[in-house]
Parts: structure tokens; sequence; C-alpha cells
């Protein structure tokens, strides 16, 4: 994480194993016996198998190359000691005496011992090089691993802070603008001195617990001002002292938020206030969410209402079941726009009218995953309808008994009329003084 590079001299020494300690050491020495032993056993099984006069060291030679290369140079030539031991007690004339009487069995016994020797050192300065050429691998992946961690640490946007024991060891370029401290302030400053007070406790425990955790709290940079970082922290290595956190500035993310939670408890509020509710239909996962409000609209509760479609549609009218199941069904298939209103029955057997709007979404490939909306209680108006409608027929009703009324009314005026006007009639013919008038004004004329 810091830029300074890595000293390239304090790899070039690979400290060396100590050979004559511990379990390696058994298992070493312990090849050089034991691959003599069966040396010898397979000599003495191809001896009988095609009789005698085999060379004496034909199965020695490859034995004592196999275990120097696997045991070194110590084991090589305990083999070789070993084999010289054997061919000339059990094998080379006189037999069970360690004395050779033949001189060529003798110079054999040196160029063998001789080539043991070399086969050994040329095998343990073999072995040493591949134990450097991978030593020397692995150094050069560590180096370009870490190489690689700081371009990473460089890169990344979040900070990144390495500690051990509760104090800072070293941190990337974004640790040092996020704290508004330098590298070489930060270094050994106890992490706790940088965490607001009332976060502290739950910091410490959580370094302290020496398990992978990931934590919210606020952060006190170098000018004093305050920001909310998410932490997360993890060992280096198990139970290892050493510990790796990365900060996240949340700072502008729980602002939205709080915004956001602020927003919703004014939606909430105006929704209460008009006595609606909103709903989300994760058509998916067929399960509905609602708003605090749905269950001054549902008559349900909190405590007991999850949401699934079995609980909503024992809800509504079993009349209004199947005309909202077929607006559902046209809203997610077709039309996308879904608008229904239906009846639903409180748990004390009351009925309630429901108005419902909603709006379709659909993923990239076209399917219908999600349906938003509002429902409200439209009951009053439900009610002032129904009202609306009894006085229409009431008024309708009246209409057509007054209509009934002045027919026969104005029936019996003509009648009267037409019966006044035959009485005139029939006076004029008897040269009579009429006794009816048939308008208002003759009565009262005076006679000519």
């Amino acid at each position: 994480m810091d830029n300074n590079q890595a000293n390239p001299k304090a790899h070039e020494k690979t400290p060396s194993r100590p050979l004559l300690t511990g379990p390696g050491w058994v298992l070493r020495y312990g090849l050089a016996v034991g691959a003599v032993a069966v040396a010898m056993g397979l000599r003495q099984a191809l001896t009988a198998w095609v009789g005698p006069g085999l060379p004496p060291y034909i199965t020695f030679y490859p034995t004592v190359m196999v275990v120097a290369l696997l045991g070194g140079f110590g084991p090589g030539l305990l083999a070789t000691a070993l084999t010289g031991l054997v061919v000339s007690f059990w094998l080379l004339p006189p037999v069970g005496h360690f004395a050779i009487a033949s001189p060529l069995d003798r110079l054999g016994l040196v160029i063998f011992i001789g080539m043991g020797v070399f086969v050994s050192v040329v095998a343990d300065l073999y072995r040493r090089h591949r134990h450097k050429a991978a030593a020397y691998d692995r150094e050069a992946a560590l180096r370009e691993s870490q190489a690689r961690l700081a371009t990473f640490a460089a890169a990344t946007f979040e900070g990144i802070v390495e500690s051990e024991g509760g104090r800072i060891v070293d941190c990337n370029e974004q640790a040092e603008r996020m704290l508004g401290y330098t590298l070489a302030e930060l270094r050994g400053m106890e992490i706790v001195n940088l965490v607001a007070p009332g976060d502290r406790d739950r910091v410490v425990e959580s370094i302290q617990q020496g398990r992978e955790s990931t934590i919210e709290h606020v952060i006190l940079r170098k000018d004093g001002t305050r920001i909310e970082v998410e932490a997360h922290g993890q060992p280096l290595f198990p139970n290892s002292a050493t510990r790796l956190t990365a900060l996240r500035d949340i700072t502008e993310r729980k602002r939205a938020e709080q915004a956001l939670r602020e927003n919703r408890e004014r939606l909430d509020l105006a929704l209460a206030s008009a006595r609606m509710a909103t709903f989300d239909w994760d058509i998916v996962k067929n399960k509905r969410t609602w708003s605090e409000g749905v269950h001054a609209l549902l008559g349900t509760k909190s405590e007991t209402f999850t949401g699934t479609a079995e609980e909503f549609f024992q809800i509504i009218h079993p009349e209004d079941r199947s005309t909202v199941q077929s607006a559902l069904a046209r809203a997610v298939e077709a039309s996308g726009d879904y608008e229904i209103e239906y009846r639903a029955v409180w748990p004390d057997g009351s009925v309630h009218h429901i108005a419902a709007r909603g709006k379709v979404h659909h993923d990239n490939a076209g399917r219908a995953v999600q349906m938003t909306g509002v429902c409200w209680d439209i009951t009053e108006r439900k009610r002032a309808e129904m009202e609306l409608q009894r006085r229409a027929e009431e008024l309708r009703a009246a209409n057509e008994e007054l209509t009934r009324f002045n027919r026969v009314t104005v029936g019996r005026e003509l009648r009267i009329i037409e019966l006044k006007k035959q009485v005139n009639d029939l006076c004029a013919r008897l040269s009579q003084p009429p006794r009816y008038a048939t308008e208002p004004d003759e009565a009262a004329r005076p006679a000519q």
C-alpha cells in the first residue's frame, strides 16, 4: 500500500534449514539405510533368478543416485559407505570378512566409493540450485503480488488501512485524503482516536474479536469535520494481529437515505390523510408489499398480514375476486395498466369499497417483473353515489306521479270547458241568456 519499494536485498539470503535436526533428518538418513537394504535384497533376488556372476554394484549405483537426489549430500555418503560395507562383507571374497582378497575387487570398491562421493556432491549441488530457484520464484511471485496489491490499493476508490494491535501501520493515498492526515501522521496512531466517541466501543469490540466484520461509524477528520464510513476489516492471516480495513465514505449516501426517509414519511402522512396506500407486487415471486396505510383500507393488522396473494384475495368480496384477477391478468399480459374498483370485506363483516391503479414494469427481455400502484378508500363516494341514485329514483317516480296527476287534471278541465260550451250553445238556441260563460269576462259583461 505504501509507495516505497521493498529492499531487494532483504530476500537475497534465504536461511538454510538445519540438516541434522527435526523429523526431516530422520527421514533423509532413514531413506539411505532403507534404500541400501532394498538394493541388497533386489540383488539377491536377481542372483536367484539369473544365477551367480552379477556385478557386485549393479543395484547399488542407482540406489546411491536416488538417495543423493532425494536426501542430499549426507544421505548419499551414508548410502555409499553402507554399500561398501555390505559388498565387502557379503559379496566379495572372502565372504563374511571385511578383508578383500582380490586387487581388482579393491579397485572396484574404490571406484564405487569415488563415484558415490561424486554423485552425492553433484546431487546436492543440484538440490541446492533447485531450492534456490524455487525460493527465487517464490520471492519473485511475492514481489509481483505486492506490486499488484500496491497498484490495486492506489487505484481503488476506498481507503485501505493496515493496522497491528489497533495501531495504524500503513495506508493508501485514498485513506490519507479521506482522513485528512499524512501517512507520517497516521503511522503509530491508534484507530480509536479517529472514531467519534459514540462509536468507539463498537470499533474496539470489532478489532478485539479478530475476525472479519463490517460496521458503519463516524470518523473525525483532522480538520474536525465528521464523515460516515463503512469499514470492512479482516485479519491478514487467521489469528493474526495485523488487520486490513477498507474504508468507504458513505456520508452522501446517508444524507440521501435520510432525505428519502423524510420524503417517505411525508408521503405516508399525505397518503394516510387521504386514506390512501401504495403497493408493490413482485410478479416473479408473487409477493405483495404495502405501505402502512393499507391496514386502514383492508382492515388488516401489520402483525398478521404478510401480503401473500392468498391473504389479499381472501379479503376481496367473493363476487369481485374474478374481476380483480382478470384485471391483473390483462395488465400483466397486455395493457400494462391496472385500474379496478372492488369491495373489501373486513374481519368484522363490514364492506368497504376500494379503488386501485397500477403500472406494470418489464425487464430487458420484456418480461413483466413488477407492478407498482396506489389504492384508496371510495366507500363514502360509493355511499354518496348510491344515495344520489336512490334520490334520483324517488324523483323519477315523483315526476311520473305528477305527470299522471297533471294529465288527469288537464282532462277534467277540458271536460268542464266542453260542458260549459254545450250549455251555452243550448241556451242560445232557446233564446235565453247563457247561464255559464265560456270566458271569465262574459259573466260580468252588461246585456245589450
